[in-house]
């Protein structure tokens, strides 16, 4: 497993979240009541006993463990709509994950609610962490400035990828896909199977993966 891997899968991780969360967000309605406030904690509780690994496997065919996952969402205070769930099927020999609902929603209607404290932000993050100048530096020097809080998102998940199952963010990070069939993974012999428009698009999203890789130290991390 090299370092190159796991920048990789960080970056999409924090780009499929970032769109995930205003996907998500873009349905909270004040007409569903909050649950107690709980603040987020590492998955040690008897609530996770299930729970057999320690760290993330970021291997392609890894298990995505979504029962784990929804027991914490559940623990942290996300509610859902009546008749809303998460449906899993093996899509191309890799486990898809999609919701539905098993009854009629009103249009309109809030189908999640996700508390503020579980939501990982770039806000938050670059709260937390402070400000890196000399990555950023090295973003805008690249044209990619627009990218740098999905730098920081980047870098939040290594950092809690790190900490394994003591990070609050294991069981959420364990559901995740580790297999991507994206424009940023495709290889090179791979742009010539396609039209030259698509792989132009394709390789803009590569390099805009390898752009957010930025290779400098970090001492939020160990390496």
């Amino acid at each position: 497993m090299t370092m190159k891997h796991l920048l990789g899968v960080a970056a999409a991780f924090a780009i499929s979240f970032s769109e995930c969360t205003s996907a998500f967000t873009s349905t909270i309605s004040s007409k569903v009541t909050p649950s107690s406030s709980r603040t987020l904690q590492a998955p040690l509780s008897p609530l996770y006993t299930g729970l057999t690994a320690v760290a993330v496997d970021i291997e392609e065919e890894a298990y995505r463990d979504i029962a784990s996952f929804e027991e914490w969402a559940s623990y942290g205070g996300i509610q859902k709509a009546d008749g809303f769930q998460l449906i899993s099927e093996e899509l191309d020999g890799f486990l898809d994950v999609s919701a539905m609902t098993t009854q009629d929603i009103p249009a309109g209607s809030p189908v999640v609610y996700v508390p503020a404290e579980m939501i990982l932000s770039s806000n938050n993050v670059m709260e937390e962490f402070g400000r890196i100048q000399e990555a950023e530096q090295l973003l805008r020097d690249s044209g990619y400035e627009s990218e740098i809080r999905q730098y920081y998102l980047m870098l939040k998940i290594l950092a809690e990828l790190e900490k394994g199952q003591d990070s609050p963010w294991f069981p959420y990070l364990n559901s995740l896909p580790r297999y991507y069939s994206t424009g940023a993974s495709m290889t090179l012999f791979c742009y010539t199977c396609i039209p030259p428009l698509l792989a132009s698009l394709c390789k803009k999203e590569r390099a805009r993966l390898n752009n957010l890789s930025v290779k400098r130290p970090v001492s939020l991390l160990s390496n």
